[in-house]
């Protein structure tokens, strides 16, 4: 029981991370973007 318990906890946390190092590199293509319309 205790391992099917942890790898979905495991997946959460590796998707967590996953989006935490992704959004501030969207953040940053974005700022790109605007940069580049407004040049």
């Amino acid at each position: 029981m205790q391992s099917i318990h942890s790898s979905p906890q495991e997946y959460k946390l590796s998707s967590s991370n996953a989006s935490k190092t992704f959004s501030p590199n969207l953040l940053v293509i974005t700022l790109n973007i605007t940069q580049l319309c407004l040049a």
